[in-house]
């Protein structure tokens, strides 16, 4: 009886370590996502998610995608001004947006981070060859907390994930 019990024990142990190392992949806990090493909170993915559906009168996935996108391309602009140590005023960032469909999103104070991480990215690539651009790509690392689905790299979007353990997908038979 004693070696099943230790065999359970040793299992259970594993388990936990592996589970554990998965969670840290997104980062602590209360983490919404990971670009290149920056942890932006799950709350300020919330919030911005709901402030954009409200915004766009759209759905809570297309206001999702719309935020987790700019904060990627967003973390990228500050990450490139910082490396090669470019000039972007507020005003450059302001008069991409003013010009864009995120003006909409950049008159509302909620919503308005989303807005300025697209207008900075819009700026920066500016500043950037289409090469530059590719090779940022290409270093690019997203962990996104499951809850939201599985970053996208190729849509560079989040593929929702339709069915969860608390909900099965309706299109699966």
């Amino acid at each position: 009886m004693k070696p099943v019990r230790a065999a359970v024990s040793a299992l259970a142990l594993v388990l936990a370590l592996l589970l554990g190392a998965c969670a840290q992949d997104s980062g602590s806990p209360g983490t919404g996502m990971v670009v290149n090493g920056v942890a932006i909170p799950a709350r300020t993915i919330d919030r911005l998610t709901a402030a954009v559906e409200r915004v766009i009168h759209g759905s809570r996935g297309d206001a999702l995608d719309i935020v987790v996108s700019n904060l990627v391309v967003g973390q990228l602009a500050d990450q490139t001004i910082r490396e090669r140590n470019l000039d972007i005023t507020q005003a450059d960032v302001d008069a991409v947006i003013a010009k864009s469909r995120m003006r909409e999103l950049a008159a509302d104070p909620q919503a308005n981070p989303v807005a300025q991480a697209y207008g900075r990215w819009t700026v920066v690539t500016g500043h950037l060859t289409e090469q530059d651009q590719i090779d940022l790509g290409s270093h690019l690392t997203v962990t996104l907390n499951p809850r939201y689905g599985v970053w996208d790299m190729q849509g560079f979007r989040v593929d929702q994930a339709p069915g969860s353990l608390s909900r099965l997908d309706p299109y699966v038979p």
